[in-house]
C-alpha cells in the first residue's frame, strides 16, 4: 500500500472530504478505486471512491457510504492508501518509493557499484537518494543529468557522476 494522502476537513454536508499532503508521484485516484483509510496502513479499513477531483495543493473525494458530515468528521485526519498495482493501472510508470531502496547506484562509466540506496528525500527541487559510499552517505539528486536509469525490477540504477558529486 502506497501513502497517498490525508483527509483534513470536509466539504458541506454530504460526506465529502478534503484530501492535502497529496503526494507528487502518486498519480490521482478515481471511481470505483478501493482505498484503505485510517491512522496507518496497518490500522485503515477499505473503502471505495466514488468521486475524486484535484486541484494543485489538495483534492476533493466522496467516499461510498459516507453520505453525512458526521461520517465524514470521522475520517477527519486519517490518511488514504492505495494499493501499487491499482496506481499502476492509473500510470504504468508509477514507483513506489520503497522500491527504489535497497537498489544498487552504478556509475555508467567504470560500471562500478557505488552503494546502495538507504533512503529516498522529497526536496521541494526534486527527490534525493541517500546511498551508502565508501563508508560514509553521499547525497544523490535526482535529476536528468544525473540519473540514467532506473530498473527497478533488478534493483539496479545507473547514474553519471557529475564533477565533486561524490565529494559533497
Amino acid at each position: 500500500m502506497v501513502y497517498c494522502g490525508t483527509i483534513v476537513a470536509i466539504k458541506g454536508y454530504s460526506g465529502n472530504v478534503v484530501v492535502s499532503d497529496l503526494q507528487p508521484d502518486v498519480p490521482p485516484l478515481h471511481e470505483g478505486m478501493r482505498v484503505n483509510i485510517g491512522y496507518s496502513e496497518q490500522f485503515s479499513r477499505e473503502f471505495v471512491i466514488e468521486s475524486w477531483k484535484t486541484s494543485k495543493l489538495k483534492s476533493i473525494a466522496k467516499i461510498k457510504n459516507i453520505d453525512t458530515d458526521n461520517s465524514a468528521k470521522e475520517l477527519k485526519e486519517m490518511g488514504i492508501f492505495a494499493d501499487k498495482e491499482d496506481l499502476r493501472q492509473i500510470d504504468e510508470n508509477f514507483i513506489a518509493l520503497d522500491e527504489i531502496i535497497g537498489c544498487q547506484v552504478i556509475d555508467t562509466e567504470t560500471k562500478n557499484v557505488l552503494g546502495e540506496i538507504l533512503e529516498v528525500w522529497e526536496t521541494p527541487a526534486n527527490k534525493v537518494w541517500l546511498i551508502e559510499y565508501q563508508e560514509r552517505e553521499v547525497t544523490i539528486p535526482v535529476i536528468d543529468d544525473v540519473v540514467i536509469s532506473l530498473d527497478i525490477k533488478n534493483k539496479k540504477a545507473e547514474i553519471k557522476i557529475l564533477e565533486g558529486l561524490l565529494d559533497i
